[in-house]
């Protein structure tokens, strides 16, 4: 049994439920998720793990983080979701 601390399904569940930055950082918060890797990790799992290129080049973490939390916040990764619902 996992705690809730560590439980990634029930992590990616709530992250898919956020309307806003501010929702995704309580998020990471509440699950003691503090490493930038892991909440972009976390992040591109609830996305379905999109490919993501950066044309400008390699950015630091924090704008990679900010990128991603944009990136989610647009949604179209929610057609991924119908898609896995449909087993498609």
């Amino acid at each position: 049994m996992y705690s809730k601390s560590n439980n990634e399904t029930i992590i990616i569940a709530a992250l898919r439920e956020c309307k806003d930055k501010k929702d995704i950082l309580k998020v990471f918060k509440d699950y003691k998720k503090n490493t930038i890797n892991e909440q972009i990790s976390l992040l591109e799992k609830s996305m379905y793990n999109p490919q993501t290129f950066y044309s400008s080049g390699k950015i630091n973490k924090n704008d990679e983080l900010d990128l991603t939390i944009d990136i989610f916040l647009m949604g179209d990764w929610k057609i991924n979701e119908y898609y896995d619902k449909a087993g498609l």
